[in-house]
């Protein structure tokens, strides 16, 4: 316990704060630096929620995820450590560029970014064991390492290792503009609660816009221009920042797409972040999907993986020994 206090400096150095906990920079030994998350209610019932959730979350090994390097059970305290990650979050980067001496995101860099979190999205809903529902996601969400590489973050303890019908039993969640309809007016969350977030998501990379508009939703604000089959009424859309010259139409066209059918009313009639994934990386309209199986998806994420050094693979190896000390307690 110690070592947090001196490293956050006795919980002084504060940088954000949520419903269930707090967030202290920290500097940590070897010159690293790491973001605390102190949760703010305890008690005998939270704190074995919190095991059982940590539990889930200390499984989860993608390179576009925040990474957990650190806990603390002492004294009552539920403590997180994770990773820091340099560059702020895509919401200040779309939103508040004036401090970017790079300029606005090119094209190419939001698409990126895109893949990035669709792909990290598909690991949670399909590879995680448990499968994890996100539940928030949204721009304020994504960290960036650098204008090409993106993380997610925020996984509130009461949103890891729900399944679709336990997590039913839990409050709303998630943030105004991104939250899926559907799941406002049933309370029931599931996969595609977290597709319709991501296709505002993927709205707010093009447009630049936030996701609310003038008392609406950017999904209702943008229906009329998104829906168009006249391409120029779309091509209005996009972020009045963006080199014209670099956007490439034909990929508009499937991303587009794309958005709409994460945004479809009904859950049931919007793709998988899977199909999703699959459509980014073949560059295909959503709906001309091939018939999915599984050799296309072990090769993608083989070439994928390879793109990232061997420190990831440490990495790997450091949560699987907290995941140990965790079942230890």
């Amino acid at each position: 316990m110690w070592e947090v206090l001196k490293a956050t400096d006795n919980f002084t150095n504060k940088v954000g704060e949520g419903e269930f906990r707090v967030v202290y920079r920290a500097n940590l030994e070897g010159n690293l630096i790491g973001d605390v998350k102190r949760a703010t209610k305890r008690g005998i019932n939270n704190q074995q929620i919190f095991k059982e959730e940590l539990s889930v979350l200390l499984r989860l090994n993608h390179p576009n995820l925040v990474n957990l390097i650190g806990l603390c059970f002492e004294k009552g305290e539920q403590i997180l450590v994770f990773e820091f990650v340099p560059n702020g979050s895509l919401y200040g980067r779309l939103h508040k560029p004036s401090g970017h001496s790079s300029g606005p995101l090119s094209w190419a860099s939001r698409m990126n970014i895109a893949f990035q979190i669709a792909v990290a999205l598909q690991y949670l809903h399909e590879q995680a064991e448990p499968p994890v529902l996100h539940h928030d996601v949204k721009s304020a969400n994504v960290l960036l390492v650098d204008d090409n590489h993106a993380k997610l973050t925020d996984f509130g303890l009461s949103k890891l290792g729900h399944r679709d019908n336990q997590a039913a039993l839990a409050p709303l969640k998630g943030s105004y503009g991104y939250t899926d309809p559907q799941y406002i007016r049933t309370g029931k969350p599931t996969m595609k609660s977290d597709v319709y977030s991501f296709g505002v998501l993927l709205l707010e990379i093009i447009t630049g816009l936030k996701a609310v508009q003038d008392f609406q939703t950017l999904a209702q604000w943008s229906e009329d221009y998104r829906l168009s089959q006249d391409m120029q009424v779309v091509m209005t859309l996009i972020d009045s920042t963006l080199n014209q010259e670099q956007t490439d139409l034909d990929e508009l066209k499937m991303i587009i797409g794309i958005v709409n059918a994460c945004l479809k009313e009904r859950g049931e009639y919007r793709p998988s972040m899977r199909e999703i994934v699959r459509a980014l990386t073949q560059k295909v309209p959503i709906r001309a999907l091939p018939v999915e199986d599984g050799d296309g998806d072990e090769k993608l994420n083989t070439i994928y993986y390879s793109a990232y050094s061997d420190s990831y693979m440490e990495k790997i190896v450091m949560q699987r020994m907290l995941l140990q000390l965790v079942q230890q307690q």
